[in-house]
């Protein structure tokens, strides 16, 4: 029931498909990095599922480029290659890649910054190793 809701919030806020599921994996997976107990994983996992249950279409500030990759690629993949976990800041690297709209391709590393305290994110810092890739990405 969790899991449909969550798939109808993604089609009714225009995000790819899965991507609160996908969300909900990553939380536990920085909850399994910060040494969280099953209990605290499972909380985490069905919080992360329904952070958004509900959420309205319309938003007081403009999206970010984050919020609307769904509408700007047709592609879009992002591979976490390293987790570090520094107590209460965990940073991963990887690479995004995919390809939008208009065809350009993207392919540029990224480190997500997650600050965290008491094992909860409270805040979070996307920095794409090409700055101008990632921002040339967003144009067709």
């Amino acid at each position: 029931m969790v899991g449909a809701l969550s798939l109808a919030t993604d089609l009714g806020t225009e995000r790819p498909l899965e991507h609160t599921l996908r969300t909900a994996v990553l939380a536990v997976h920085l909850g399994e990095l910060a040494g969280a107990s099953a209990q605290e994983l499972a909380d985490t996992y069905y919080v992360a599922l329904l952070y958004s249950a509900g959420a309205p279409r319309t938003v007081t500030k403009p999206p970010s480029p984050a919020e609307t990759i769904g509408a700007n690629f047709d592609e879009h993949h992002v591979d976490p290659s390293e987790y570090v976990d520094e107590g209460d800041r965990v940073v991963v690297a990887g690479q995004f890649k995919g390809k939008n709209k208009g065809g350009a391709l993207l392919d540029t590393g990224f480190t997500h910054i997650f600050d965290m305290r008491g094992g909860k994110v409270v805040r979070f810092e996307n920095k794409p190793d090409d700055e101008q890739a990632w921002a040339a990405s967003w144009t067709s």
